[in-house]
């Protein structure tokens, strides 16, 4: 194996150009707060690598941690290739970091930690797709090929590029580093390319947090594979929507390239009908509903990384973007020379339910985001009449949406007024919507009412009236009164499914006050 793998590499690729060397990888990591959790990982990496050298292999860092580094960024994973090695030689150097066998022998792929950090190696492979599921590929290890041949089965010419942990020289055989200058997306090896339809939304999500264009016949084939990414499971497409919208400055470039390909248009009818639905050019001379969405997107995603959510209230804000105005197709209507869509919150609720599904949401998220979208009007209207306003009504919306999701609501309502415009003032300049005063008024009541910090009602009276089956309960004092002794409930420790049960169980609102009732006389 040595000797033919030694002669493979003297024929293969030259260094594009020289990178960090360890000691230099090392000090950009300690620069770099977030990511000092790897320093320990990548030392493992290098005393890895100095062991597989010793039996005449090499050890490359690929994909993007490569990427991460040329664009002058501390890389965030540490994912390895093994040359000149075959399974049985590599084993007995992973011993001693913990590495007992593959994750799977068909992948040739192994994993150990260090710390928080997930160090994933592999050995250089061929992959041909055997079917729909995500792990349907026939895997062989090629530990004799070369860089090129190595780098063939990767999607994107970004993502092509290694580097010798050890000399720190970078490989680049698919011209990668000149893609990243012009920002191009390209596809390796079209054939190669086709055997994962997921790269269809990763390569939106490059697109989106790179900002890059993609490069025609790479669009083409991308095109060709929609129908198969419908067949994907729903675990994947939820991880690339996710990292498309909250790894972005700007999720609109990855939702518009999904646009161009047919993504949307095909498999999510509920979204692409904004795109078709204009709005009143005195409120909206950005365009149609479609043009604002992903105005807002964008919005959004700038306001998640000012606030520092955290990647649940992130993904949350984010799908509740993208979703608030799909009610507006159904209630847009043209009248005296004005458009109005009165109800699209409310209207809004079951296609966002319906698109977040498709795409594998969990559906305690889903409900999380219907409030989101459902309520999306109210903070706005709030601060409009902020005058009159009483603490009453601002403790209500918590209660309403509740108080986990009340900041998200409120970005919302800022994202929403964000993404509109320019408008032309009158000395004909021409701007966007100033926020400032909406953002502090509502973080200045939000902190003195302790309004995030109230606990989490047990249920809504949304979920009584649209949750529960065909009975019809109607808003009124019953609901009410459900909703009160619900409450109760929650103060002496009873749990949303114990309450929840005994609602289910009920045939009638006032059968299921009755229960509560007792329960809570029993219990105090």
């Amino acid at each position: 194996m040595s000797s033919e793998f030694m002669e493979q590499q003297a024929r293969d690729a030259a260094p594009a150009q020289q990178g960090w060397s360890p000691t230099e990888t090392i000090e950009q990591l300690r620069r770099h707060d977030e990511t000092r959790d790897l320093v320990g990982a990548f030392e493992a990496v290098v005393d890895f690598s100095k062991s597989v050298s010793e039996h005449a292999g090499r050890v490359y860092l690929v994909g993007g941690a490569v990427r991460d580094e040329l664009l002058n960024e501390a890389p965030h994973d540490l994912d390895l290739e093994v040359h000149g090695l075959n399974p049985e030689e590599l084993a007995p150097l992973l011993a001693p970091f913990g590495v007992a066998e593959a994750t799977g022998k068909s992948f040739a792929t192994y994993k150990f930690r260090v710390g928080q950090s997930e160090i994933q190696i592999a050995l250089p492979r061929t992959e041909v797709r055997t079917g729909n599921k995500h792990n349907a590929f026939d895997v062989t290890a090629h530990p004799e090929f070369g860089i090129t041949e190595a780098a063939r089965r990767r999607d994107f010419t970004i993502g092509a590029i290694s580097k010798d942990v050890l000399t720190g020289e970078i490989f680049d055989p698919f011209h990668g580093i000149e893609d990243l200058d012009t920002k191009t997306l390209r596809m390796v090896d079209e054939k190669t390319f086709g055997e994962d339809p997921l790269r269809v939304l990763r390569g939106a999500r490059f697109a989106a947090r790179f900002g890059l264009t993609v490069e025609p016949a790479t669009v083409e084939k991308m095109q060709a594979m929609v129908p198969e990414v419908g067949l994907l499971a729903k675990e994947r497409l939820r991880e690339e929507w996710t990292r498309m919208l909250t790894e972005s400055k700007k999720p609109s470039i990855g939702i518009e390239l999904l646009r161009d390909v047919g993504v949307i248009e095909h498999l999510h009818p509920e979204v692409a009908k904004l795109w078709q639905t204009e709005q009143d050019p005195s409120y909206h001379p950005e365009g149609n509903a479609g043009v604002h969405t992903e105005m807002v997107v964008d919005a959004a995603a700038e306001l998640a990384r000012s606030e520092q959510l955290d990647p649940q209230q992130r993904a949350e804000l984010l799908f509740g973007s993208l979703s608030h105005d799909l009610g507006k197709p159904s209630t847009t209507v043209a009248t005296n020379d004005h458009i109005t869509a009165l109800g699209h919150e409310a209207a809004g609720v079951k296609p966002a339910e319906s698109f977040l599904r498709t795409i594998g949401i969990p559906e305690t998220s889903i409900t999380r985001i219907a409030k989101l979208v459902e309520y999306h009007m109210r903070p706005p209207a709030l601060y409009r009449e902020r005058d009159a306003i009483t603490d009453r009504a601002l403790r209500k919306l918590a209660r309403d949406v509740g108080p986990s999701q009340l900041l998200s609501l409120v970005l919302l309502g800022e994202a929403d007024h964000r993404g509109r415009g320019p408008f032309t003032s009158p000395l004909g300049e021409k701007k966007f919507p100033d926020t400032s005063g909406y953002h502090t008024w509502w973080v200045h009541h939000i902190e003195r009412l302790s309004l995030a910090d109230q606990p989490e009602p047990l249920i809504s009276g949304r979920e009584l009236i649209e949750g529960f089956g065909d009975r019809g309960w109607k808003q009124g004092k019953d609901i009410g009164e459900v909703l009160r002794l619900a409450e109760e409930l929650r103060v002496i420790g009873k749990t949303r499914d114990e309450v929840r049960e005994i609602i289910k169980a009920s045939s009638t609102p006032s059968d299921a006050i009755t229960e509560l009732q007792t329960l809570l006389d029993t219990e105090r």
